[in-house]
């Protein structure tokens, strides 16, 4: 307990406070050299995270990349005729197209009538809704879709179907199956009680008798398996009893076949044309009938159910497939649509599809239009069809058959004498990327178009002087801290300093006291050297014209105090680079032997590279994510927090000491008084 001048009248607490200031000087000094490293520490790391801007920046990302340094242009003489683009490696050449006599054309079809009677078709909403919308119907297949995934092992050849579910696969289905691997569709064969047939390439094999898929080759490790097959019906126990009645239940599937759904719940047998009846409206729901969304599968009852309800009934569903062609070869996809599937998702399905076609219904002309992404003509076999649609859907409600249809057709032109075609009116011929914009004829247009290639030589101007302006602003902040003067007389203050000034005293005194702190730094100052020595030392590549900057135009600022900043003589640079761009692309990024033989960026990079990993052993990383013990000023800031605490566990007890002396005396002053006290009263407590 701290007596604080109660007997004696006098401010111990400032009394201890004061000699504890005396005390504390040499760990408010330990903080203030801890306050210098933590400034010279996040000074070390700004000009590590100068040094990576550089290297990242601009030598990773701007001038080791040819489309910089090699930037070529390519400029038409009729731009609303053709178009070009050159890469850095065109040559300075010149091409004349003397005449484009087709355009290259993708393949396309549309309905070829209108596919609705009357009210025009409502993409969002479900097909089976508006089924007799179409002016050639839907024709509906019945059964159920399953659909399961596998994951192949490696090599696996056999795969299960789903032991129940396949003893009730719809056979005559075969050719509607689904089977893909990684995307790619499998051609399904029924191989039932034919173990020996030989499984082709692009072939799956179904033995009905045991739901066994199998491959002719084996699969690759962790291959993705996507099979849709179809069971003739699905037989469905709905759960209800005496402790748990239900009134709503909902069926495994949706878009319900209503006459082959038959529900069987208190002994009564409910069917579309029975006795009792499943009907689509909740108007109609009594005691002996039962309400059926035929879109959903949900099944409502008058009265709730005290025992299971059956249901056996299959689903509305087409199918469909499409085929187109590619350089590669043909490329097809199937697909399964339950009644409840929209048109706009059918189209959706087919824009996503691998088949690269691009669909949508017009309602003007009440019409589906499908169209090629890829232009140009690739299957030059049979009809030359580009592609192709299966599945009655696509054929008569959709009206996608060959009398609306547009074939491909090749781009053919002319070019400096060749007559020539691609399947595209955008190619790239050595370098040079064309666009063929407009069909015309030699006989009709006497002048070609001619496309000129040259060196883009303000691009590679732009390049090589935004390298040297990040170079000089790098010179000119490291040679700033470099030179900084250093005011020692300024040291960081202590929380007690803080105290007695303003916000502003304070930022002005630790403006100064931080200022200098890696003058003269020998480790910033070497790195600078050998950066300066990787820009100015000659390039030695046999392949190169240049071997020094100064060739090309850029030199040294005579001025010392410049700190070997660059120069750049603009009309000397533009000439090197018209005269010889490889040239000057090899001088900054050659990869000869040796330091000698290295173009200036590639010496620069690992100047930097170096710079930055000796910055980061000294200061840590320009991030800060490295820990104290794992670079030099941290381990020696952890040594100076040890010898703090240290310190800081003495002071306590000093200043335990002091209070409890303090405190003794004071004890020691209340006895003498409470003694002085006593003896008062006793001499002359009875006068008077």
């Amino acid at each position: 307990m701290r007596m604080s001048g109660l007997a004696s009248g006098m401010d111990i607490e400032s009394m201890v406070r004061d000699m504890m200031r005396v005390r504390r000087m040499p760990i408010d000094k330990m903080m203030q050299q801890k306050q210098v490293l933590q400034w010279q520490m996040d000074s070390y790391r700004d000009v590590n995270r100068n040094f990576s801007e550089l290297r990242n920046n601009i030598v990773d990302n701007m001038l080791l990349t040819r489309s910089n340094l090699q930037a070529k242009t390519a400029v038409s003489s009729n731009d609303s005729r053709i178009t070009a683009t050159a890469a850095p490696s065109a040559g300075n050449v010149s091409y004349q197209i003397t005449e484009v006599s087709k355009l290259a054309r993708a393949a396309s079809t549309s309905s070829s009538s209108e596919i609705t009677t009357g009210a025009k078709v409502d993409t969002t909403r479900s097909l089976m809704s508006q089924s007799d919308k179409f002016a050639s119907g839907i024709d509906w297949k019945n059964g159920v879709i399953e659909r399961q995934s596998f994951r192949a092992t490696a090599g696996q050849v056999n795969f299960q179907l789903d032991s129940q579910k396949a003893q009730n696969i719809k056979q005559d289905y075969t050719n509607d199956m689904i089977v893909k691997v990684d995307g790619k569709v499998f051609n399904v064969v029924d191989v039932t009680e034919q173990a020996g047939r030989v499984i082709g390439e692009n072939e799956v094999g179904i033995d009905y008798s045991t739901g066994t898929l199998r491959f002719g080759q084996g699969q690759r490790a962790n291959a993705d398996i996507q099979v849709t097959y179809f069971r003739e019906n699905n037989l469905q126990t709905l759960p209800a009893s005496s402790s748990s009645p239900q009134q709503n239940f909902q069926l495994a599937h949706g878009s319900i076949d209503l006459q082959s759904l038959t529900i069987t719940a208190n002994g009564k047998e409910f069917t579309a044309n029975g006795e009792f009846k499943i009907v689509t409206s909740l108007t109609e729901l009594n005691e002996n009938t039962v309400f059926v969304n035929v879109e959903t599968g949900a099944v409502s009852f008058s009265s709730a159910q005290t025992q299971p309800v059956t249901a056996n009934y299959q689903q509305k569903f087409v199918t469909a497939g499409v085929t187109t062609h590619t350089a590669n070869g043909p490329v097809q996809d199937k697909f399964v649509f339950d009644g409840r599937t929209s048109l706009s998702t059918v189209m959706s399905t087919m824009n996503n599809s691998s088949v690269g076609i691009s669909m949508f219904y017009d309602e003007h002309t009440d019409s589906v239009a499908a169209n090629r992404k890829s232009q140009g003509v690739f299957n030059n076999t049979g009809d030359r069809t580009e592609m192709s649609f299966e599945g009655s859907f696509f054929t008569q409600t959709l009206g996608l058959d060959s009398r609306g249809s547009q074939g491909a057709q090749n781009a053919t032109f002319i070019i400096n004498g060749l007559e020539t075609e691609r399947t595209s009116n955008t190619f790239t011929l050595s370098g040079v990327t064309f666009t063929l914009r407009e069909e015309f004829l030699a006989a009709n247009n006497p002048s070609p178009v001619t496309i000129s290639v040259n060196t883009n030589t303000d691009k590679v101007m732009e390049t090589i002087t935004d390298f040297v302006n990040k170079y000089n602003e790098l010179i000119e902040k490291t040679n700033g801290l470099l030179r900084e003067d250093r005011h020692r007389s300024f040291q960081p203050l202590t929380d007690e300093q803080k105290e007695a000034m303003s916000e502003k005293e304070i930022e002005k005194w630790e403006e100064r006291a931080r200022s200098g702190l890696l003058r003269n730094d020998t480790l910033i100052a070497g790195s600078m050297d050998r950066l300066r020595s990787a820009v100015n030392s000659p390039v030695s590549s046999p392949t190169g014209s240049f071997t020094h900057l100064s060739q090309i135009g850029i030199t040294t600022s005579p001025d010392y105090m410049a700190g070997g900043k660059l120069i750049i003589n603009e009309e000397k640079l533009r000439k090197a680079i018209e005269d010889d761009v490889e040239g000057v692309f090899n001088i900054f990024t050659a990869n000869g032997d040796g330091f000698g033989g290295q173009g200036i960026v590639r010496r620069m990079r690992d100047t930097l590279d170096a710079s930055v990993n000796s910055i980061a052993q000294r200061a840590g990383g320009s991030r800060g994510l490295a820990a104290n013990h794992q670079f030099t000023i941290g381990r020696n800031i952890n040594n100076l927090d040890s010898r703090i605490d240290n310190l800081e566990r003495r002071m306590k007890q000093v200043e335990d000491r002091y209070w409890k002396q303090f405190s003794a005396m004071e004890s020691a002053m209340m006895r003498s008084n409470q003694q002085a006290d006593m003896i008062f009263a006793q001499l002359f407590g009875n006068q008077g």
